[in-house]
């Protein structure tokens, strides 16, 4: 019954979504897209951000645990165990289906049973001369417009990256493709080459350069920030991981003078940025700071460790007996 009540909260969700993917749409391709897309929705967000807006974030690592929670599909599939069942307590059960818990299933359980109510009204108000539309909801036109035409920009972002040719060119490039691709797709014709599109496109193009340009800035001076070093409780670094608590190679420094040699080197790297950029493949450094107040921040730099008094200060770290062979002295 446990596992039952557990499948049948993760059925009712994947349901919802591919009701409402049914009902606001035209056709069967349509369908498969929609659902897709709602599936995966949070996750092509991450991968949107990660390949367009990190490359001028130096050093600022995105966190993808919000976009996986965001996405059940991929949540639910995190852990290695398919159902984990198990006593808490005498006559309590806990379960985790494909990774998630009582509460996560019953939060996605309730979102699947509005989305089929509002299939429900979508089906009411549905006109007839929809059928065979790619979206069947006028309102929801212009967003798959510009969720299609980001995604296919970003494609392009990619590929531009890959070959060294510098990808905010394809980036645009692709936007202008995916975006009349997108409205031919709506309209069922390929005669969409009119002023009201281009000038439509303009705009998101334009809003896509100005969120390039802010970011580019650093306007909330994210990529300058380091934390008040009398803040942090602990800082982790690796030399061989963006994520230092997924590494082996990583030295977790709780003494407050130890803190500050690794906020210092963070300075320097910051002011030597112009001197480290484009150096890849060397000796990188990941820095994760834990705060008094439960937050995480966490840096990542290429070739950091190239720069002479970075080495001396990271090798007086890693040289040390606890850090070598888990001791505290070397007497020990």
């Amino acid at each position: 019954f446990i596992w039952l009540l557990g499948m049948t909260l993760e059925y009712l969700f994947f349901f919802g979504v591919a009701v409402f993917s049914i009902f606001c749409t035209g056709n069967r391709f349509a369908m498969v897209a929609v659902y897709g897309i709602l599936n995966f929705f949070s996750l092509i967000g991450y991968w949107f951000i990660y390949t367009v807006y990190a490359p001028m974030m130096r050093g600022v690592v995105v966190s993808n645990d919000v976009f996986y929670t965001l996405c059940p599909v991929a949540n639910l599939c995190r852990r290695e165990e398919w159902i984990i069942m198990d006593w808490v307590d005498v006559n309590r059960y806990t379960y985790e289906g494909l990774g998630g818990g009582w509460d996560y299933l019953g939060i996605i359980a309730v979102i699947g049973v509005v989305l089929v109510a509002l299939s429900w009204l979508l089906y009411r108000r549905r006109q007839l001369e929809c059928a065979g539309d790619f979206i069947a909801v006028r309102p929801l036109e212009p967003v798959f417009a510009v969720v299609f035409t980001l995604c296919v920009g970003a494609v392009f972002a990619l590929f531009g990256d890959l070959i060294g040719s510098g990808y905010v060119l394809f980036l645009i490039i692709g936007m202008v493709l995916g975006w009349f691709v997108a409205q031919m797709l709506l309209q069922r014709t390929v005669k969409v080459f009119r002023p009201k599109a281009f000038g439509k496109l303009a705009i998101l193009v334009a809003v896509m350069i100005a969120s390039l340009l802010l970011v580019r800035a650093d306007l909330f001076g994210v990529v300058r920030y380091i934390p008040d070093a009398d803040r942090v409780t602990s800082v982790t670094i690796s030399h061989s991981s963006r994520f230092p608590e997924y590494n082996d190679s990583t030295v977790k420094l709780k003494n407050r003078e130890d803190i500050e040699t690794v906020v210092g080197i963070h300075e320097y790297l910051l002011e030597q940025e112009e001197d480290l950029d484009g150096v890849y493949y060397a000796f990188p450094l990941a820095i994760r700071y834990e705060l008094d107040n439960g937050r995480t921040v966490v840096r990542y730099y290429d070739g950091a460790a190239l720069v002479a008094r970075l080495m001396e200060e990271l090798k007086a770290i890693y040289s040390r007996p606890t850090v070598l062979f888990g001791c505290d002295t070397w007497e020990e």
